[in-house]
Formats: structure tokens, C-alpha cells, sequence
């Protein structure tokens, strides 16, 4: 839950160093020149929204207020103080939410300076983190450098480097910079070292014989494999999140020590010794239902999609590429959509029951592909697993509060004091219904407040 009573942290200032305490550093031996006067920091900014709906996760206030210090919330309820001189952002009839992760993102592109560019778009649809599990380590310190800075009008990123497959299987696709295929068990330990070296912030493994996939059936990921590679991550301090879309491998993933699946079950309802597992390992499930849905039909998932953008955010030609020619041939020579169809009615009939068990149900779109519009798709994943059947409650806590638990970020996902400042501003409820998350008009990431259409504009 989002521990709104948790003492917030102090905001920290740099002190004015008097002469006496210059003389006394370094044994007194500074030179005079060091003696000129030092500059204090400036404070760091205070500010204030007041007067909105204030959804801080788990549960709505009426009428409150956030305020925010530096890149920290300081206080969220109803009877909160601004500060005299602090600056007042009016926030009556407008819904603040705390910023969407999308759990499950590749941001497409073919440059890591396409890639980057992408992340920064997605600022403006109030995503203010972005879970990339798969990619080369290149892409990767490139991405994180350019989310790195305190301002930076970008979402956090964290994301796995390469994913890892094995021998015939998911993931031996000879692309070498962004797959890895681990022979065994001690090849795992070896593999996940140089990943953690290399400052991932998770690990992706795939055990997936390609059932929903044109080809023959693959070889799935030997189970003493499995278990290495979680062994190798928990020593460095990393998750493993599995892709393994089957409900059978899904459990061997869980059953190996998984973190979260990072697509639904696609092949058969999941029963109720799947869920009794999912629930004794606390793993995280993200259904990824947009990349399926285009899988099964990319002319009309486009459509909803450019239906659900109210206010033409994405270009109609955008739209017109996602549906064309090359993109259905490219998606048909890969899955037989009407097989697709028939896989589609098992991941939407799962979403509820694995919300129900009480399981940390999250959300992505596996975007970055097929059929996807940047933003506009990872808003209407959140309507689809809606219209499965969970509550917009539900599927706004999994998207904030979920998500972050999913990847140990404990710093965000909810309104409370001591949490990053990482916040949405809407001026309709997406409680009242979901498809109102198109009307983002603020984004705050960090403490800075981004205007939508400055960012969609830059």
C-alpha cells in the first residue's frame, strides 16, 4: 500500500562556510585565494497543487492539496499548508495521479537516437517511468544517460540489456547484441555477472517454444537454466522477469524463481493451482494485451486506437503506416491472426481471476514493434484490462503503484511524503472511465512541471 503517514525526508541545502571554518579545512593550510566568499546553493524549490482530486494510489481525496520540495512530495491530504511565498499551481476540477510506468516497453525506433527521442514522448502521455526488457547494452547506457538528469524532460528509464535466451529456443535468433543465448547453468552465472556489470536494472530470460508463432514449435529453456540465471541475479541484487506466455512455462519460470511474467497466459485459462503459485512467489504479472490484439488484428486495434485519440495527438498518417500493406504482410508472415483470435480469449478471460487472487497485476504494451501509436497504445492497454473486467481503481494501482513495487522502485508509484515528485495532472477522471487518461495536460517529473503540449510539441 502507499504509506501516506511515512515520515517525509528533510530537504537538504548546501550550509555558507564562514572564514573560520575555511581556515581550520586541510590543517589551516588553504591558500588565501580560497578564502573568497562561497556562494550558497540555492533552496530548493517549494510548490504546491491545491484543490484537486487527488488519487495517490490506493485511495481518492476530495479537495486536496500536494506539496512538493525539491524533487520530493512533502505532504498529501485535505488540510495541508502551503508555505507562505511557496507557488500555487490550481488544481480545482483537475485529477492528479501519481506518474504511469509502463512495465513492458521498447520504444521501437531504429537509432538509440530514435529510441531516445520515443522516451521522451512518452513523457507527455503522463508516463514518467519506462521498463525496456530487451536491447543492447549500447541502447541502453544511451537511454539511461539521456533520463539521467534531474530535469530531464524524459521518463526514467530502467531497463535488461540484452534477454536471455537458449540453444533452438526463444531468444536464438543470432542477434547478438541483444540476445544472448546461455548454453547451462554455468554459462548463466557468467552471462548475468557481465549484465550486472554492466549496470542493468533487471534481468530477461525466455522459456516460449513459439506455440502462437508460425514456425515449428522451439526448444523452451532447460529448467536447471532457469534456475541459474534467478541465482546468478538474486547474488547481484537483480530480478528475473521471464517472457513465457504459456501457462505450463509460466509455471516452470515461477516455479525457477521468477520476479514477474512479462506477458499474460495466452494458451489456456489459468486455474487454481497456477494462481495458488503466482501468489506464493509474489511475482508480478504484466498481460501485455495491445501487442496480442494487434497480432489479431492490426487493421482494427489501429482503429481503436486512433478512435480513443480524441484530440489527434498522433498524426493520421502515423495511423495509416500502423495499418498498411507492409505492416499486415510483416505480422502475417510472423502469427496467424485468426489463431491469434482464439489465443485472445484465454488473455482477456485471465486478467480477472489474476486480479482477484491478489497477485501484483501491472501493465505494458510490448510496444515498440507492430500496430502500436507511442503513448496512445499504452493508454488503451489500460481500457483493454479494464474491459476484462478489472476496476479502474485496479488498473490505475497497478499501473503506478504495482508497476513500481514490480521493479523495486519503492521511491515512486504513489503520492506520499518522501516519494519522487513524479506526478500526472488530468482535467477528467480516469476513475470515472478509463479512456479520460487521454486528457493529460501536466506532467511532473522530479518536482519540474512539463506542460503536454510543450512536450508533444518539442
Amino acid at each position: 500500500m502507499c504509506h501516506l503517514h511515512a515520515r517525509p525526508s528533510a530537504p537538504t541545502g548546501a550550509r555558507t562556510l564562514g572564514r573560520r571554518a575555511l581556515l581550520a579545512g586541510a590543517g589551516g593550510a588553504l591558500a588565501a585565494t580560497a578564502l573568497a566568499p562561497i556562494a550558497a546553493a540555492a533552496p530548493p524549490r517549494t510548490w504546491a497543487i491545491t484543490g484537486a482530486t487527488v488519487f495517490d494510489g490506493s485511495r481518492t481525496l476530495p479537495e486536496a492539496t500536494v506539496l512538493i520540495t525539491g524533487d520530493r512530495i512533502v505532504q498529501v491530504g485535505r488540510h495541508v499548508p502551503v508555505p507562505p511565498g511557496a507557488e500555487v499551481v490550481d488544481g480545482r476540477g483537475r485529477f492528479v495521479m501519481p506518474g504511469l510506468i509502463d512495465a513492458h516497453q521498447h520504444l521501437g525506433g531504429s537509432t538509440a537516437a530514435e529510441r531516445a527521442a520515443n522516451l521522451s514522448k512518452l513523457l507527455a502521455f503522463g508516463y514518467t517511468t519506462v521498463f525496456d526488457p530487451f536491447g543492447s547494452l549500447a541502447d541502453f547506457a544511451v537511454l539511461k544517460a539521456h533520463s539521467a538528469a534531474p530535469d530531464a524532460p524524459s521518463p526514467r528509464y530502467l531497463g535488461t540489456g540484452p534477454m536471455l535466451g537458449s540453444p533452438g529456443g526463444w531468444g536464438d535468433f543470432d542477434m547478438p547484441e541483444t540476445t544472448v543465448v546461455v548454453t547451462g547453468p554455468d554459462h548463466a552465472f557468467e552471462v548475468v555477472d557481465g549484465l550486472a556489470a554492466a549496470g542493468v536494472d533487471a534481468i530477461k530470460a525466455a522459456n516460449d517454444d513459439w506455440f502462437w508463432g508460425r514456425s515449428p514449435l522451439l526448444k523452451t529453456m532447460p529448467i536447471d537454466t532457469q534456475e541459474a540465471i534467478v541465482r546468478a541475479a538474486r547474488r547481484r541484487g537483480l530480478k528475473v522477469f521471464f517472457h513465457a506466455p504459456a501457462k505450463r512455462l509460466a509455471a516452470q519460470a515461477l516455479e525457477a524463481g521468477a520476479a514477474g511474467l512479462l506477458h499474460g497466459v495466452l494458451d489456456e485459462p489459468v486455474d487454481r493451482d497456477f494462481l495458488r503459485l503466482l501468489g506464493r512467489t509474489g511475482a508480478s504479472y504484466v498481460s501485455t494485451m495491445m501487442i496480442f490484439e494487434v497480432f489479431g488484428d492490426v487493421v482494427g486495434t489501429v482503429g481503436r486506437q486512433q478512435a480513443y485519440d480524441r484530440r489527434g495527438l498522433v498524426p493520421a498518417a502515423t495511423y495509416d503506416n500502423l495499418r498498411g500493406p507492409e505492416a499486415i504482410a510483416a505480422i502475417e508472415s510472423t502469427v496467424d491472426p485468426a489463431a491469434m483470435r482464439a489465443h485472445l480469449v484465454h488473455l482477456r478471460a485471465n486478467a480477472e481471476p489474476v486480479a482477484r487472487s491478489g497477485a501484483n497485476v501491472t501493465f505494458g504494451t510490448d510496444g515498440g514493434s507492430f500496430g502500436e501509436a507511442l503513448g496512445i497504445a499504452g493508454h488503451l492497454e489500460l481500457v483493454l484490462n479494464g474491459e476484462a473486467g478489472l476496476s479502474p481503481r485496479e488498473v490505475l494501482s497497478g499501473a503506478t503503484l504495482g508497476a513500481a513495487r514490480m521493479l523495486g522502485r519503492h521511491d515512486r508509484g504513489c503520492l506520499a511524503p518522501g516519494k519522487l515528485a513524479d506526478l500526472v495532472l488530468l482535467s477528467a477522471d480516469p476513475l470515472a472511465d478509463l479512456t479520460n487518461l487521454h486528457f493529460v495536460d501536466q506532467v511532473v517529473r522530479g518536482g519540474r512541471l512539463f506542460q503536454a503540449a510543450d512536450l508533444r510539441a518539442a
